[in-house]
């Protein structure tokens, strides 16, 4: 993932992996500007006046082509109305918690979906496909906001949880070092998902096998023949996959 690691404009001018165009469908719905709107709160919105934030916002400053699901409609006659657009640029603003589209490549137009308008929403990166949840899909004892990334689909799923923290400025004056500024850093959490609840998930051998205490020798076995690596994402990933085909 490309993290941008310097200070930017958050309407970033547009990258040349933008190359597919949207299809007249989805151009005519996203120009349509506000959208539909209900009671307090416009499906589609213009990108906010540019302004700069000092660290990493998005999960990849890339555009890529993905699709969404909307929770309503765009349009008011029911005869018309779709919640589903594919084929569109987008990226993932992890701080503001919204989806931005790219509209118009030529004119730089890029609109927002703010985050709790959507169901969820898919990324295509080259042969990868990620889908993100809206965390509001599933319960929780904690207070989680945004979308759940989900890497392992199954009746034990695992998700990761994308989130921005704020580090603020520790200059020493007396010594000259230090950050003078506040920055936004990415960070992220694993969560499990089953039976429509999310909890948060500390990974480690201990933990991994009481999830999956009803296949404990196979994933015992599994876990000794392949290495497993609790830090490894990709290692959780094939983990999970290989229990939930069990």
């Amino acid at each position: 993932m490309h993290f941008l690691r310097l200070s930017f404009v958050l309407l970033l001018a547009y990258t040349t992996q933008a190359q597919n165009q949207l299809s007249d469908v989805s151009k005519e719905r996203i120009n349509m500007g506000s959208g539909h709107n209900n009671f307090n709160s416009v499906l589609w919105g213009s990108a906010p006046a540019s302004r700069t934030i000092l660290g990493e916002i998005y999960l990849d400053t890339l555009w890529h082509t993905g699709s969404v699901k909307l929770n309503q409609g765009l349009l008011d006659d029911k005869k018309t109305a779709s919640d589903s657009i594919g084929g569109i640029q987008m990226r993932y603003n992890i701080y503001e918690n919204e989806v931005e589209v790219l509209a118009n490549e030529a004119r730089r137009d890029i609109r927002v979906i703010p985050g709790n308008q959507l169901k969820y929403f898919t990324l295509n990166q080259g042969t990868q496909s990620m889908r993100f949840i809206n965390t509001r899909q599933f319960q929780t004892d904690e207070t989680v906001t945004g979308f759940y990334e989900l890497l392992a689909p199954g009746r034990l799923q695992l998700a990761k949880h994308h989130r921005t923290k704020t580090i603020k400025p520790n200059y020493n004056t007396a010594f000259g070092t230090g950050e003078k500024n506040t920055r936004i850093e990415l960070t992220s959490d694993y969560y499990v998902i089953s039976q429509g609840k999310a909890s948060r998930l500390n990974p480690g051998k201990k933990t991994i096998l009481a999830l999956m205490q009803d296949q404990q020798a196979a994933i015992e076995a599994y876990i000794k023949t392949n290495k497993i690596s609790f830090r490894d994402p990709s290692d959780l990933t094939k983990l999970f996959a290989y229990y939930n085909q069990l």
